[in-house]
């Protein structure tokens, strides 16, 4: 499982600290296929929204709309 691109509160001082991006992961360890899902990770809870869209990702490197445009969750 990889990251792309984050976004997350840089301010040490913060109340609320936070970071969203996307996930790029493979199903089965062996297969070819790979796919996105966008996350965020607030106040100790990691989420996933159950009813986001998994992207079919072509290769191990996701393209640059997975790159650049991620944050949208």
């Amino acid at each position: 499982m990889v990251t792309m691109k984050e976004v997350w509160s840089s301010n040490p001082f913060a109340s609320r600290k936070f970071i969203k991006g996307k996930l790029v992961y493979q199903r089965e360890p062996q297969g070819g296929e790979f796919f996105a899902r966008p996350y965020a990770y607030q106040d100790g809870i990691l989420s996933v929204p159950i009813d986001s869209v998994e992207e079919r990702i072509p290769a191990v490197l996701p393209p640059n709309r997975i790159k650049f445009n991620c944050v949208d969750i």
